[in-house]
Protein backbone atom coordinates (compact mmCIF):
# COMPACT_ATOMS: atom_id res chain seq x y z
CA UNK A 1 0.00 0.00 0.00
CA UNK A 2 1.03 3.45 -0.81
CA UNK A 3 -0.33 6.93 0.71
CA UNK A 4 -1.96 8.90 -1.84
CA UNK A 5 -1.66 12.60 -1.00
CA UNK A 6 -2.51 16.05 -2.93
CA UNK A 7 0.37 18.53 -3.97
CA UNK A 8 0.76 19.74 -0.31
CA UNK A 9 1.56 16.33 1.16
CA UNK A 10 -1.73 15.72 2.98
CA UNK A 11 -3.34 12.25 3.18
CA UNK A 12 -6.08 11.23 0.57
CA UNK A 13 -5.68 7.60 1.12
CA UNK A 14 -4.41 4.08 0.93
CA UNK A 15 -4.10 2.04 -2.46
CA UNK A 16 -2.28 -0.68 -3.62
CA UNK A 17 1.69 0.00 -5.03
CA UNK A 18 1.19 -1.31 -8.33
CA UNK A 19 -2.71 0.70 -9.06
CA UNK A 20 -1.31 3.50 -8.31
CA UNK A 21 1.66 3.72 -10.35
CA UNK A 22 -0.35 2.35 -13.42
CA UNK A 23 -2.78 4.99 -12.67
CA UNK A 24 -0.01 7.95 -12.15
CA UNK A 25 -1.84 8.65 -8.80
CA UNK A 26 0.60 11.04 -6.41
CA UNK A 27 1.63 8.98 -3.46
CA UNK A 28 4.50 9.44 -0.86
CA UNK A 29 7.83 8.15 -1.67
CA UNK A 30 11.34 8.31 -0.62
CA UNK A 31 14.95 8.59 -2.35
CA UNK A 32 17.97 7.39 -0.55
CA UNK A 33 22.01 8.18 -1.73
CA UNK A 34 24.48 7.04 0.09
CA UNK A 35 27.44 8.67 -0.22
CA UNK A 36 31.09 8.33 0.46
CA UNK A 37 33.92 10.24 0.20
CA UNK A 38 36.03 10.96 -2.67
CA UNK A 39 32.77 11.54 -4.56
CA UNK A 40 31.50 7.97 -4.70
CA UNK A 41 27.61 7.22 -4.42
CA UNK A 42 26.69 3.63 -3.57
CA UNK A 43 24.50 2.36 -6.61
CA UNK A 44 22.56 -1.17 -6.68
CA UNK A 45 21.59 -3.25 -9.22
CA UNK A 46 17.82 -3.54 -9.83
CA UNK A 47 16.26 -7.51 -9.06
CA UNK A 48 15.02 -9.06 -12.19
CA UNK A 49 11.68 -9.51 -10.88
CA UNK A 50 11.14 -5.79 -10.09
CA UNK A 51 7.72 -5.12 -12.11
CA UNK A 52 9.51 -2.09 -12.81
CA UNK A 53 13.06 -0.90 -13.84
CA UNK A 54 14.49 -4.09 -13.79
CA UNK A 55 17.87 -4.78 -14.20
CA UNK A 56 18.57 -0.87 -13.51
CA UNK A 57 21.25 0.45 -11.28
CA UNK A 58 19.93 3.22 -8.96
CA UNK A 59 20.55 4.76 -5.63
CA UNK A 60 21.04 2.96 -2.56
CA UNK A 61 17.19 2.61 -1.95
CA UNK A 62 13.99 3.71 -2.95
CA UNK A 63 10.49 3.02 -1.77
CA UNK A 64 7.14 4.41 0.00
CA UNK A 65 6.35 5.59 3.96
CA UNK A 66 3.71 3.10 5.70
CA UNK A 67 0.86 5.32 6.58
CA UNK A 68 1.56 5.52 10.03
CA UNK A 69 5.59 6.38 9.05
CA UNK A 70 7.64 9.79 8.27
CA UNK A 71 9.45 9.71 4.96
CA UNK A 72 12.78 9.33 7.56
CA UNK A 73 11.24 6.41 9.63
CA UNK A 74 10.61 4.69 6.30
CA UNK A 75 13.82 5.50 5.02
CA UNK A 76 15.74 4.14 7.83
CA UNK A 77 13.26 0.79 7.78
CA UNK A 78 13.97 0.31 4.13
CA UNK A 79 17.90 0.74 4.24
CA UNK A 80 18.05 -1.65 7.15
CA UNK A 81 15.61 -4.06 5.64
CA UNK A 82 17.46 -3.71 2.32
CA UNK A 83 20.94 -3.08 2.99
CA UNK A 84 21.05 -3.92 6.94
CA UNK A 85 22.40 -0.54 7.27
CA UNK A 86 21.60 1.65 10.26
CA UNK A 87 22.77 5.60 9.92
CA UNK A 88 21.62 8.97 10.24
CA UNK A 89 19.93 10.60 7.34
CA UNK A 90 19.50 14.13 6.83
CA UNK A 91 16.58 15.48 4.67
CA UNK A 92 17.46 17.35 1.56
CA UNK A 93 15.00 18.56 -0.16
CA UNK A 94 10.72 17.60 -1.19
CA UNK A 95 9.71 17.71 -4.58
CA UNK A 96 7.04 16.34 -6.29
CA UNK A 97 7.76 14.15 -9.52
CA UNK A 98 5.84 12.51 -12.31
CA UNK A 99 8.07 9.46 -13.85
CA UNK A 100 7.35 7.17 -17.24
CA UNK A 101 8.39 3.64 -15.66
CA UNK A 102 8.34 0.73 -18.42
CA UNK A 103 6.87 -2.15 -16.17
CA UNK A 104 6.14 -5.89 -17.09
CA UNK A 105 2.14 -3.86 -17.79
CA UNK A 106 3.75 -1.57 -20.55
CA UNK A 107 4.48 1.85 -19.85
CA UNK A 108 3.13 4.16 -17.39
CA UNK A 109 3.09 6.91 -15.25
CA UNK A 110 3.17 7.46 -11.46
CA UNK A 111 3.15 10.41 -9.74
CA UNK A 112 4.96 10.99 -6.33
CA UNK A 113 5.69 13.46 -3.79
CA UNK A 114 9.60 12.44 -3.20
CA UNK A 115 11.66 12.81 -0.44
CA UNK A 116 15.33 12.84 -1.25
CA UNK A 117 17.54 11.29 2.09
CA UNK A 118 21.15 11.47 2.58
CA UNK A 119 23.75 9.49 4.10
CA UNK A 120 27.10 10.68 4.69
CA UNK A 121 29.95 8.40 5.48
CA UNK A 122 33.47 8.68 5.91
CA UNK A 123 34.22 5.38 4.55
Amino acid sequence: MVVLVNPQDEVLGLMEKQQAHINGLLHRAFSVFYLMKMAKCFCKNCSAEKYHSPHQWTNAVCSHPRIEETYLEGANRRLNEELGIEAELSENFILSIKLMLEAGFGSTSSTMFLQELTIQTSI
